[in-house]
């Protein structure tokens, strides 16, 4: 099943938009309620105007209260044919002077004083099945005959306030989604011009063609230098994987096309002359020996770039590892009746063991099959604020000349025995662990020679 996967555009204008969305509808909620409020105000300050204006007309005739009540305040409700306006007037003893009888009883109930000023309330209430605001009055009346509180009710359906309320409702949430299309539009335009430069390096990228690895130029837009640069190391390493692999296959031919060809005209010559000589079976067996160590050390030279890639590493005891390079090696060190010492400390590096292992390794075969006859060399361990490891032994010195090209791949000052790839592969593998390699030319008091050094930081930690 495919994961649906958004695109960066999508997701931006998406985070933007949903804020913003909620924003306006809390704000939308807001605007009406504020709304609602106002238009009840103004509606109830209608009420109140018309029941003042009906107040105002009371007056005492023969110890009656008289109430005349002006067409032009029913008219005003009256107007639009959508509402109407009720009312009642009660006199000084309840009694009943005009308007509707049955009219919905105040729930705030008559000032306890004759003399109390005007008082107004407002409540909802049902009259005859409909849903009413009434406003009610109570307003002081004298005269020469008589005085009192006479009781103005004047109220008007709902039905008008809510059709309003309504409208207005419907109004405010269309503006507001025209406003939300419209930022919904504008975000999208806006996140686009500001995806542009992504989309020209997305071009670049893809129209370049398979072996081009060269650095991608910076866009000139801050955000996205980190990500140039991290492309660009990347590629970087993709390049030196690309050439290290091109001249793996291109050193690989050389070396073994030479051994191979020897090897099979020695086959050729032996099938040729039915019963070969047993010097001709070691001149066969030189042959298919050197082939192997070429092989073998062409692959430990390759090797060494897929380690670095891993990022398993482990405390590496490095004289543990000597004692087994030594135990590897120790047939050739007694055929060739040298006298070896392992001397120093017991230091502990975290880096892969088997980089340590080849490089030791190496090292110690050079000293073997250099040291002459019979001669002595030795294997140095040193650990302080770096970790120091010398492999030397007695006999002639290095022209200072060659020193140097003698790390370089296939160049050996003994064509017969050695490939020219033990000191490359300990170079690599220095370089690798951040620690430097030299070769050079020692006198002491057991005679001269020469010695190769190697030094590594105290705490080597490659991933």
């Amino acid at each position: 099943m495919k994961k649906n996967t958004w695109s960066l555009r999508t997701r931006l204008v998406f985070w933007l938009i949903v804020p913003v969305a909620v924003l306006m509808t809390l704000d939308t909620i807001g605007l009406y309620y504020r709304a609602l409020v106002a238009l009840n105000s103004a509606y109830d300050r209608s009420l109140l105007g018309s029941a003042r204006m009906i107040g105002d007309l009371l007056e005492v005739k023969n110890n009656r209260l008289v109430a005349v009540v002006p067409y032009t305040v029913i008219e005003f409700y009256e107007a639009d044919n959508r509402s109407r306006l009720l009312y009642r007037i009660k006199g000084f003893h309840d009694e009943h002077v005009a308007g509707y009888e049955d009219f919905p009883e105040d729930p705030a109930g008559v000032p306890p004083k004759a003399t109390y000023p005007t008082k107004v309330s407002f409540f909802d209430a049902d009259y005859q099945g409909e849903p009413l605001r009434v406003a009610s009055m109570y307003q002081a009346v004298a005269s020469s005959d008589d005085r009192g509180l006479a009781l103005v009710q004047v109220a008007e359906p709902l039905s008008l306030r809510q059709s309003k309320a309504r409208r207005l409702l419907a109004e405010t949430i269309a503006w507001q989604l025209v406003y939300l299309v419209a930022t919904i539009a504008l975000t999208w335009l806006v996140v686009t011009a500001f995806l542009a430069p992504l989309r020209r390096l997305e071009q670049t990228l893809l129209h370049r063609g398979p072996d081009d690895l060269s650095p991608i130029a910076q866009p000139g837009v801050r955000e996205l230098e980190p990500l140039v640069r991290a492309l660009n190391e990347v590629m970087g390493r993709l390049s030196e994987l690309l050439d290290h692999q091109r001249r793996f296959i291109r050193d690989a031919s050389h070396q073994l096309k030479t051994p191979l060809a020897v090897m099979k005209i020695q086959l050729q010559l032996a099938q040729r002359s039915g019963m070969p000589d047993p010097q001709f079976i070691d001149e066969l067996a030189q042959t298919t020996a050197r082939a192997v160590n070429v092989t073998n050390q062409l692959l430990a030279l390759a090797k060494i770039e897929q380690v670095r890639g891993q990022a398993h590493t482990t405390p590496v005891d490095v004289a543990a590892i000597a004692r087994q390079v030594v135990v590897a090696v120790s047939a050739l060190i007694s055929e060739r009746g040298l006298q070896f010492e392992l001397t120093g400390d017991t230091p502990t590096i975290t880096a892969h063991s088997w980089m340590i292992e080849q490089l030791l390794a190496n090292l110690l075969s050079n000293a073997v099959r250099h040291a002459p006859q019979g001669g002595a060399l030795g294997l140095d361990i040193r650990s302080g604020d770096e970790v120091v490891i010398r492999v030397w032994n007695l006999g002639p010195g290095i022209a200072p000349e060659i020193v140097d090209r003698l790390f370089e791949p296939f160049s050996t000052t003994d064509p017969l025995h050695g490939t020219g790839l033990g000191l490359a592969i300990c170079r690599e593998i220095v370089r690798w662990l951040d620690g430097s390699i030299a070769l050079r030319n020692f006198d002491s008091p057991q005679g001269s020679g020469v010695e190769a050094v190697v030094r590594l930081p105290g705490q080597v930690n490659r991933a």
